[in-house]
């Protein structure tokens, strides 16, 4: 973090209810809302330290702007708890990671751009736990509470690309629509897994993760997908000892040594 103290791109946030939800509000001195993407409102990081600890009634947190003056991009992995594979993406980043203010996801800071002509890519939602990335004309909040070993910003346009490709779950499911074991598939989203010549549903959860695996996709969009289809139940989340069912079976389905599909 200590580079990224040496932009004057900082402003406070204080957490404020908006129809009905918990938003994470950027402020100005004053306590007023902010525009994140004005630098007339950013401050400098000593700024913002002073006045958070000046002003605790006002602001609960810090955050970071990003924008097309810096190197850095943001990865926000919401609410961990709720979906399976968010570990490879920490590790794949292999960046600065911290938790997040909620406690409940990590934000993770690159030295990198967002491939194309866009600044921001998301999926998912606050509700079932989501992915967002961006490098600019969006703010991050910032704790200041790294996990240990993940303390260092880097340089991973390798990894940003990685996570890119793997958040168009739109593109992966046209790419495998055209696959001779198409129809396959489709029996399997529709859990018409008898018809597709499986036994179990357990077999067909089983086949339907090597398919997506055999096709390039991590842990992290198989499971994002699959909670999309029909094979999704209650089972998939409840607990097998340490692990679930549904990480069970995403773990073995996307070993190295892969059977047949």
């Amino acid at each position: 973090m200590i580079t990224m103290r040496n932009y004057n791109q900082w402003v406070l946030w204080s957490e404020k209810e908006r129809s009905g939800k918990k938003t994470k509000v950027p402020l100005g001195k004053n306590g007023r809302a902010t525009n994140v993407t004005n630098p007339a409102c950013w401050k400098s990081f000593d700024q913002v330290l002073e006045e958070k600890l000046e002003h605790p009634e006002l602001f609960d947190g810090i955050g970071f702007c990003f924008s097309e003056n810096d190197p850095y991009l943001g990865i926000d992995l919401d609410d961990v708890k709720k979906w399976y594979g968010w570990e490879e993406i920490i590790e794949k980043l292999d960046s600065y990671t911290e938790t997040s203010p909620s406690g409940n996801g990590y934000h993770i800071i690159v030295v990198g751009f967002i491939p194309g002509e866009i600044n921001a890519r998301k999926i998912g939602s606050h509700e079932t736990g989501g992915i967002e990335m961006y490098d600019s004309e969006r703010y991050f909040t910032v704790t200041l509470d790294p996990l240990e070993g993940r303390e260092e910003i880097k340089k991973n346009q390798e990894g940003i690309n990685w996570l890119f490709h793997t958040i168009d779950d739109k593109g992966l499911i046209s790419k495998l629509m055209s696959k001779p074991y198409a129809k396959k598939l489709q029996l399997l989203w529709e859990n018409r897994f008898t018809l597709a010549g499986y036994a179990s549903q357990s077999e067909a959860d089983l086949s339907f993760v090597r398919i997506l695996s055999n096709n390039g996709a991590p842990i992290h969009q198989i499971d994002r997908i699959f909670r999309h289809t029909a094979l999704y139940r209650t089972k998939w989340d409840e607990k097998r000892g340490n692990t679930t069912y549904g990480k069970m079976t995403l773990e073995k389905g996307t070993e190295e040594n892969k059977t047949n599909i």
